[in-house]
């Protein structure tokens, strides 16, 4: 007998086996297990294509399974309770149980959807796959009374450094350190000249000296280089010798610069160490220190933080008057300062428009665009004075308790309220966004005042409220009522407002602006068009002659219509004929 299994559009017997693609018998534990399937039922293992390999299983349910209940697992129909077939398939011809049973044997078998007729042999046997639980000893311990953990937090905000702290920390001296740089002796100033005649003409042993002090040229030029080739050929080391000797002057034209020129030096080659010894420069151009007229290269500052420590107390290292070195230290500051930035040192930064530069809106800034909100805000209060830029940084940094004092302080209504509501304060969060209420009333803001009923204190009825005293007091009139109408989505209730609006506030001084508020509305809600422009037609109508100009709105609710469009038209014109011939009647 040649048996068929054919594909269907519905399934031709009773669900009740799911197949579990895995190897793995601790997946299909998992997988029954989501299925709520009771293990004592009996789960076969199904072989795969290669020799002594597992594809998966096939677990038969006693009832048909509600195929929602099985999430993307592959169903099965029981033909026979010793054959089973995949989904929406058939068997043909159609056999008995005792005909199947004479085919295939006793045993129950499954169609397999890769691999053809499988026999089902043994069912699963959970307790010898699964090892029983190792017994453990309990032991029993009194643990101590636990701390309270509240079951939601409600509120997170973070405690700064009081100010005071603050300006100790960044005001604390310490004692100064003097740069090792001693004055040349007189034999060291003969050196130095010395080395300057003979090494100043040669460019490839120093940097270029042409117009340093003791440079040769001419007929001296010629001499040195005459004696420079002579040392070369009389003494094979002479190149050595020489380069000891530029290093040398090297070393001596350091020590004999300036101080200024030290430290410029240093700000270019090693700028964050420079700035230890950098002196301060105020706003007018001058330098502070021990009021002799002098510079000293002295370590300044215990580290480059804002809440670093100057040695000294004063800005110490001695002051100049010296415009030419004020300039050049500014211009270093800045390009340091501007360097550091785009290397995200931020701290480091505001370090130099503060204790160098005493430019605190940059430094604040600076201290701004590195999160560093605690000490910006410390800047904004103690040396801008701006208490609201203070709070937008305590804000930024979640030190809301001291954004909240500074908004009060400073009557920023709708900041205070935010933060007090985000803190779980709500009452007083209201009694803010109150007093923001008023303060829009007071500038005829009553769109705004809405948006805090409505947003803020999530109150729509006091925010309808507010729209209707604007357009009642034509503060604004047109833009209230308008959005008085927009915030009713129920259409019924809307043509209900707009004619309990005609009749207890609309007059001769806001007719032409309820019609024109009536033709937007017209325009948006179809299913109450119609009864929108009768009643809009109803107040033009009453007021065309006290109030001619209303006779234009009849276009807003026929813009298709041309020959309204042309009467409105010739009646604008009548109208300023019959004007004008009045008015030169009266001349």
């Amino acid at each position: 007998m040649l048996v068929k299994i054919t594909l269907k559009s519905k399934n031709q017997y009773p669900l009740t086996g799911v197949i579990i693609k895995s190897e793995s018998p601790f997946e299909w534990l998992k997988a029954l297990n989501a299925l709520k399937f009771n293990l004592s039922n009996a789960v076969y293992a199904l072989p795969g294509a290669t020799a002594n390999s597992i594809w998966g299983c096939l677990a038969i349910y006693n009832n048909e399974i509600n195929k929602d209940q099985v999430y993307n697992h592959e169903l099965c129909q029981r033909v026979s309770p010793l054959l089973y077939i995949p989904e929406m398939a058939d068997i043909s011809p159609k056999l008995s149980a005792l005909e199947i049973e004479k085919l295939i044997g006793i045993e129950p078998h499954l169609y397999h959807p890769e691999i053809g007729l499988v026999q089902l042999s043994n069912p699963v046997k959970w307790n010898e796959m699964i090892p029983s639980p190792t017994k453990k000893l309990l032991i029993q311990s009194i643990t101590e009374e636990s701390v309270f953990i509240p079951q939601a937090i409600e509120g997170y905000f973070k405690q700064p450094m009081s100010l005071d702290e603050i300006e100790e920390k960044m005001t604390s001296p310490v004692t100064p350190e003097k740069l090792e740089s001693k004055p040349l002796s007189l034999v060291e100033k003969m050196k130095l000249k010395a080395y300057k005649t003979i090494l100043g003409s040669k460019g490839d042993a120093t940097k270029d000296n042409s117009n340093a002090e003791g440079s040769t040229d001419g007929a001296g030029g010629k001499l040195m280089d005459g004696l420079f080739s002579a040392l070369s050929s009389a003494f094979p080391n002479a190149e050595n010798w020489m380069d000891g000797m530029a290093q040398d002057l090297e070393d001596l034209e350091k020590r004999n610069q300036n101080e200024v020129d030290k430290l410029l030096d240093l700000l270019k080659n090693n700028p964050e160490e420079a700035l230890k010894y950098a002196i301060p420069l105020d706003q007018e151009g001058s330098m502070r220190g021990d009021g002799e007229g002098l510079f000293n290269m002295s370590k300044m500052w215990g580290d480059l933080s804002i809440f670093g420590t100057q040695r000294g107390g004063n800005g110490g290292g001695g002051s100049m008057t010296n415009m030419d070195h004020y300039v050049k230290l500014n211009q270093q500051y800045q390009a340091s300062a501007k360097e550091l930035l785009e290397q995200g040192k931020y701290e480091k930064a505001a370090f130099i428009y503060l204790k160098l530069l005493k430019d605190n809106h940059k430094a604040a800034d600076a201290l701004e665009k590195g999160k560093l909100y605690e000490q910006a805000a410390f800047i904004y209060l103690k040396y801008i004075k701006d208490n609201k830029k203070a709070a937008e940084c305590y804000e930024k940094g979640l030190f809301y308790n001291e954004a909240i004092d500074l908004y009060l302080e400073t009557k920023s209504y709708e900041k205070a309220g935010d933060l007090l509501a985000t803190t779980n304060r709500f009452e007083e969060a209201k009694d803010q966004y109150s007093l923001l209420i008023e303060e829009y009333k007071s500038k005829q803001q009553y769109i705004k005042a809405s948006l805090v009923y409505k947003y803020k204190l999530l109150d729509a009825e006091g925010g309808q409220s507010i729209l209707l005293e604007g357009w009642k007091s034509m503060k604004d009139p047109s833009n209230c009522l308008q959005n008085y109408f927009n915030n009713i989505a129920d259409e019924d209730e809307c043509l209900a407002q707009i004619k309990y609006v005609q009749e207890e506030h609309t007059s001769k001084l806001n007719n032409l602006i309820y019609v024109h508020v009536l033709s937007k509305q017209f325009a948006k809600r179809e299913n109450i068009s119609s009864q929108i422009k009768h009643i809009a037609y109803e107040v033009i109508s009453e007021n065309a002659i006290s109030h001619p100009a209303i006779i234009v709105e009849l276009n807003h609710f026929n813009l298709d219509d041309k020959e309204i469009r042309y009467d409105v038209s010739n009646y604008q014109r009548a109208r300023r004929d019959i004007s004008n011939a009045l008015n030169k009647i009266k001349r």
